[in-house]
């Protein structure tokens, strides 16, 4: 699944900085560069909503106006440490000390990603049905034992079954991770998942679309140097900056893989591609809500705060007057005197009136009925857009509904999961055909076998097995019904097995009468 996008390819009139030779690494570097910075830009902003990092600004504000006295323990900061700006009336004096209190942040973006994640396992990779080996294929469903083993030893000796739910999570969050496959010390296979941060690739602008040439840039984390390193047809080259050029050294140079056959292992998997778009995050649309529940929390937490508390009120106190240098009192532009009023009435919770005679009205406490009400309205919005049931979220319980309800209220969250192992499966099954002509140097058709993402009841399940059984299903396809592992299935299948062929042992020895007792 080859997705062309028209959105972040450089522009191929643009001038190059650089005269460098056209399709030799340093001008691939210089070309992809560009792509590279608009892929960070894109993934950095849904990065940060997804872990909870995204600063609220006016929120933040907030909070350092309302409590920064209460962090430094109600003490206000005498005159003679504020700055100038501070007390000639251009900021509040207030503001000269921050607080350390941070205000709520969403869970709202991580919730749906981690929830799609969980429902996305890859189980392995089975060969293809192909029509000039119909007899060496096995079923595209088929699990376990009928699994290429090739494929199944270079998966776990990258660790895959670690860095498959990472990259999912990334590609989801990031909109694509790049999966690169290169012969290590050994001549086996080593397998990366990379961040679009650090890489990107180049694609033939023609049916098939194939990857052109592949560029990392990092940092080394022992010199501090930039590096840069171009994969072409003919192998890995490694660049650096010298004097303000691209220069190649030649001594780490890596040839590629001769099963290669001149294709560069590089694997684009992107979430919900589309033509002529790039990929997409699938926090687009969660992210505003994100932010709106954030924001609403902040709010609700303060007027839960300054609502709660009672308010204080002084009558005939008097405040202090803005002096000169002379020490005469200091008069606005009306000739009244200018008062410093050392209290804040929303941070000091305190109402002051120099007038001996000032009455205060009642002050009813605050009601957070809309705030309650308007972040329930986020919340099934949210919902809406990622397909995850409420109980996820914290909305209710799973306590007294039976196991049909809650598979039926995560039936879009399924479909979901369907959809998208459609679109991921494309990408590993096209790495780990890489990793496969690497390890063995013969190609290979697969297909890849995912865990079912629905939720089972057992006691459904097992209920459901045994009719299964009953009607004369094979014992393997009904144990698969109940949702267990697929090494369970076969350990199951393998017991029951033995045991039939040990009745029928027995059932075949004869019968040996029973010893006669002494009458």
């Amino acid at each position: 699944m080859t997705t062309v996008t028209g959105a972040v390819v450089v522009n191929p009139g643009a001038p190059l900085q650089g005269d460098y030779t056209p399709l030799s690494p340093a001008w691939w570097a210089q070309r992809l560069m560009p792509r590279i910075e608009q892929q960070t830009a894109y993934a950095s902003y849904y990065d940060a909503s997804y872990t909870g990092d995204r600063q609220m600004r006016i929120m933040q504000a907030e909070y350092d106006r309302l409590f920064s006295f209460a962090v430094n323990a109600g003490r206000h900061p005498s005159h003679s440490s504020l700055p100038a700006h501070y007390l000639d009336g251009s900021h509040p004096w207030h503001m000269a000390h921050t607080s350390e209190i941070t205000p709520p942040k969403s869970a709202l973006a991580a919730v749906g990603v981690d929830v799609m994640a969980e429902r996305l396992h890859v189980l392995g990779f089975a060969e293809a049905i192909t029509s000039t080996q119909p007899d060496a294929t096995v079923d595209p469903a088929a699990t376990g034992p009928n699994f290429v083993p090739a494929v199944t030893e270079g998966w776990r000796r990258n660790d895959l079954d670690v860095m498959e739910p990472i990259a999912t999570v990334e590609t989801l969050v990031k909109g694509r991770v790049l999966l690169l496959v290169w012969p290590g010390k050994d001549g086996k296979s080593v397998v990366t998942v990379e961040d679009p941060s650090q890489m990107a690739v180049a694609r033939r602008s023609r049916p098939p679309y194939d990857v052109l040439a592949g560029l990392k840039v990092y940092t080394d984390e022992w010199t501090g140097d930039l590096e840069y390193l171009v994969w072409c047809t003919d192998g890995m080259h490694t660049l650096r900056t010298i004097d303000g050029r691209m220069q190649e050294d030649l001594n780490a140079f890596e040839p590629a893989h001769k099963a290669l056959d001149g294709e560069i292992p590089i694997v684009e998997m992107s979430n919900r591609p589309r033509l002529l778009r790039p990929p997409s995050s699938a926090l687009t649309l969660v992210t505003p809500y994100a932010d709106a529940d954030a924001l609403l929390m902040g709010w609700m937490l303060i007027a839960a705060r300054f609502g709660a508390l009672p308010l204080i009120t002084l009558s005939g106190q008097q405040l202090p007057r803005a002096k000169n240098p002379d020490g005469s009192v200091k008069l606005d532009h009306e000739g009244y005197p200018i008062v410093e009023s050392p209290y804040d009435v929303r941070a000091d919770s305190l109402l002051v009136a120099e007038d001996p005679k000032a009455q205060w009205a009642k002050l009813d406490s605050s009601n957070l009925a809309g705030f309650v009400a308007t972040l329930q309205e986020v919340r099934v919005a949210v919902r809406g857009i990622t397909k995850v049931p409420a109980l996820y979220y914290g909305e209710g319980t799973s306590a007294g509904q039976s196991g049909e309800t809650v598979r039926a209220a995560e039936t879009p969250l399924i479909h979901g999961a369907q959809l998208q192992q459609r679109v991921l499966g494309q990408p590993w099954r096209r790495t780990a055909q890489f990793m496969h002509r690497i390890d063995t140097g013969s190609p290979i058709e697969l297909v890849t076998a995912w865990a079912d993402p629905k939720t089972y009841v057992q006691s459904q399940a097992v209920d459901a097995m045994q009719k299964y059984v009953a009607s004369g299903v094979p014992l393997e396809v009904a144990l698969e019904q109940t949702g267990l592992a697929p090494e369970v299935v076969r350990r199951a299948v393998e017991m029951a097995n033995q045991q039939k062929i040990a009745d029928g042992l027995l059932l075949n020895q004869p019968l040996t009468p029973p010893p006669l007792l002494p009458v």
